[in-house]
């Protein structure tokens, strides 16, 4: 293996225009769910059923949902998987009762019990984002029509790849540019897989904010931070295998890969696995005007440049 190429969503969304942003995942929501649009406030209760298990009325989840992203902000992937991580907590403790100390015995445990039973179903219902996001990709990815959306200048580039990691869960390395499908690595999963090798979330290892004015919420509350975070660890151990062959990788090439924490993880096993003194990364040209992004490689040893043709 010689030259290694990191593909990230902006490959797809920004310089071949598929649907793959924040913006088409919630279109694809609202096509499934039209009733969320015009969801507002209340948070999704738990229904039990007569065999005893619980479910919860999938309009009112996907409304709530989007209320609660929407109102953190962001449209790029990054964005959405790191408000997932920490800004929705803010959104979240608006929705709790807030105790006031110089209340009553009686008030006080009212409200205990009111976060506790609302955050329980704040949790209740975030469970269900990895859900639609997987009927987003069997639903919607896995249509895409690759034709035509094939440029000359990257195949030019792509053409001397030895390996991809690839954190898009499309095809269009394999449909659009001929690359064979045992040189790329899915890291986050791909298009036709099971729902249990699909990865998605932040990749904020901070406890959940605690406000003491929130009095029982905090288990919910952390618990749901936890179920939440995208478990980089192991779709680093599925893929061992690739990242364990790069002892002779001589450069690296990204393309619309955004350096956002939860992700920087791989690439800090990189950098422990090749010859950093050997090894330069090129960055395109639009990702070469980020300074953030040039100083997280120089942090870990890399040599930056700029890839021209593209």
């Amino acid at each position: 293996m010689k030259n290694l190429f990191i593909i990230g969503n902006g490959f797809d969304c920004y310089e071949h225009c598929l649907p793959t942003k924040y913006a088409d995942f919630r279109s694809y929501i609202l096509s499934q769910y039209p009733e969320a649009e015009s969801y507002c406030g209340l948070i999704p209760e738990t229904i039990i059923q007569p065999d005893g298990s619980d479910t919860m009325d999938i309009y009112e989840v996907a409304g709530y949902i989007l209320q609660i992203i929407d109102n953190c902000g962001g449209e790029g992937w990054c964005d959405l998987e790191y408000y997932l991580g920490a800004a929705i907590f803010d959104c979240l403790h608006d929705d709790l009762d807030s105790v006031l100390w110089n209340e009553s015995d009686k008030e006080i445990r009212h409200a205990f019990y009111n976060n506790e039973d609302r955050s329980f179903n704040m949790r209740q219902t975030f469970k269900y984002i990895k859900e639609l996001f997987y009927d987003w990709i069997v639903d919607s990815l896995s249509i895409i029509d690759y034709t035509n959306v094939r440029k000359e200048k990257i195949a030019e580039v792509l053409s001397t790849g030895d390996a991809f990691l690839n954190f898009n869960y499309t095809m269009t390395l394999e449909e659009a540019y001929g690359i064979a499908k045992s040189n790329v690595c899915h890291i986050h999963g791909k298009v036709g897989d099971d729902a249990n090798r699909i990865f998605f979330g932040h990749g904020d290892k901070e406890r959940a904010p605690e406000w003491s004015d929130s009095l029982g919420a905090d288990y919910n509350l952390s618990r749901l931070k936890e179920e939440l975070q995208k478990d980089t660890q192991r779709a680093f151990d599925m893929n061992i295998d690739f990242f364990n062959d790069m002892n002779d990788i001589e450069t690296i090439y990204s393309f619309g890969f955004g350096f956002a924490d939860v992700d920087m993880f791989y690439i800090e096993k990189i950098a422990k696995r090749v010859n950093l003194s050997n090894v330069v990364w090129y960055l395109n040209t639009f990702d070469s005007n980020c300074p953030k992004k040039k100083e997280k490689l120089l942090n870990l040893g890399f040599n930056v440049s700029t890839e021209l043709r593209w």
